[in-house]
């Protein structure tokens, strides 16, 4: 292992507890339950479906809003934790796009039915703001002159393997033909020849090491926040392979991909730039805030024309469109418990078996006893509704408080990841575990194999570190 020059070893003291922060917590959740309590109010005022939506997300987002500002008071670096990029990518699946215009939803959802709906979120915001509570949070300050970092060399060999890995089952489906592989990005999805199949197989297990590029930007972002220590040579690859990356999740249609992406990547750049202000966060924040919107305007229509039919998905874009969820979720608790019974522990139970390749267990069960899809009647689609529709056909509200308490729990037990980083390959396993949190935000469905990449990371980053400083941080407990 070798210790960064511009970082010598000395002794570290207890992390102090961060009480100013935790103060400033407190106070925003305040916000988030006062914010929750008039949306909901708010909602039911509304004489239209679409009024009550529109009302929650306006009021709603004022307080997420008020949130960012308490949370960013001590600095830029706090607002990159784990529980805020929850509770935002929670409003953007559900309420965010009711900030525009959306065609009349009164023939599909009665205002009732909505309200239920935005009520049933809601709780999800609040449970996500009450759970991190019990975790304290701790300043890593004590150790900035202290972190193991690995060498400029050793981190671009690693973004390469991570690249050979991640990308070797498209290389394989196109005989490592490079051009050809560029060329399929641009077909509809579905359509390149190294798509997965449904029940899975040898082939299938090759493609799921494409998760490894999930890894990629985070590393990128580390690269280029620290640029000064590598070489031209270095750099150039870096930025190649950050671009080839993000035109992959652009052209494959994906956004939830696409906008981890940028999620990784950012977090691990700002986090690793040695000075970050607001004008820095403004300079790399901007770009990639329009890069998202972009992204999450035109790819709902360009993933089913494809990057090369680019004219035609602009045509049929004309509105800001997410996926709807508060509408399957709203669908789900209409039927949940009144028409079928919960679905108990089933959920969960799929959840942690399906990183389980089928060819180590050929006989295992293909999904739930009866998908979001067969309930809603949309056989033959993909449809989402986050977490909170997904706990909801476990267990109806209370499962979804208690997850959503467990997610709050988690995520703040990840930040202290963050806080007691050592070096440069800490805060790349810090900036990488967004990746599982926006998608368990998503789908608790599909989180397992979300969590493998980072799980690799920690045992590279174990193996790195096998020989263990004389002085090591410890922080206290709960």
């Amino acid at each position: 292992m070798r210790v960064s020059p511009q970082a010598p070893m000395r002794a570290a003291a207890r992390f102090p507890v961060a009480r100013a922060e935790m103060r400033l917590r407190t106070l925003s959740t305040i916000f988030i339950v006062f914010g929750a309590l008039v949306a909901s109010f708010a909602a039911k005022t509304a004489s239209s479906t679409n009024e009550a939506f529109s009302l929650a997300a306006v009021t709603f987002g004022c307080a997420v809003l008020i949130v960012l500002l308490i949370e960013s008071r001590p600095g830029v670096r706090s607002l990159f934790r784990v529980d805020i990029f929850m509770i935002v990518v929670l409003y953007g699946l559900t309420l965010l796009e009711f900030l525009f215009e959306q065609d009349d939803l009164s023939f599909q959802l009665t205002p009732e039915a909505a309200c239920a709906a935005i009520d049933a979120t809601l709780c999800a915001f609040v449970g996500l703001a009450l759970g991190r509570h019990t975790v304290r949070m701790y300043s890593g300050e004590t150790l900035s002159d202290m972190a193991l970092s690995l060498s400029p060399s050793r981190m671009f060999g690693l973004l390469i393997g991570c690249t050979l890995i991640g990308y070797l089952h498209i290389l394989i489906a196109v005989d490592f033909n490079i051009f050809e592989a560029l060329r399929q990005m641009t077909l509809p999805r579905f359509t390149q020849s190294w798509t997965r199949g449904r029940t899975g197989g040898l082939s299938s297990l090759l493609s799921e090491l494409g998760l490894f590029i999930f890894l990629l930007p985070p590393l990128a972002g580390a690269i280029l926040a620290e640029h000064r220590r590598y070489r031209w040579h270095q750099k150039a690859g870096t930025i190649v392979i950050l671009a080839l990356t993000f035109f992959f999740g652009f052209s494959g249609g994906t956004r939830y991909i696409f906008l981890t992406y940028l999620a990784t990547f950012g977090a691990s750049y700002l986090m690793l730039k040695p000075k970050i202000s607001w004008s820095s966060l403004f300079v790399v924040g901007v770009p990639l805030a329009l890069m998202a919107g972009a992204g999450a305007y035109y790819m709902a229509h360009l993933r089913t024309y494809g990057l090369g039919n680019w004219e035609q998905a602009i045509e049929r874009t004309d509105r800001v469109f997410v996926d709807m969820n508060i509408l399957n979720i709203a669908g789900l608790i209409q039927v949940f418990p009144d028409r079928h019974d919960y679905l108990g522990l089933e959920i969960p139970f799929i959840a942690f078996i399906r990183p389980i390749p089928r060819v180590i267990w050929p006989g295992k069960p293909e999904g739930l006893s009866i998908s979001i899809e067969e309930v809603l009647g949309a056989e033959g689609w993909t449809l989402s509704a986050t977490y909170v529709g997904e706990l909801w056909m476990s267990g109806g509200l209370f499962a979804v408080v208690l997850a959503s308490l467990l997610f709050g729990i988690s995520a703040a037990l990840w930040n202290r990841v963050g806080t007691t980083a050592r070096g440069n390959l800490d805060k790349i396993v810090f900036a990488s575990g967004f990746f599982a949190a926006g998608l368990c935000t998503r789908s608790f469905m599909s989180v397992a194999p979300a969590v493998l990449p980072t799980f690799a990371l920690l045992v590279f980053r174990a193996w790195q570190y096998r020989q263990r400083p004389r002085y090591r941080p410890r922080a206290r407990g709960f």
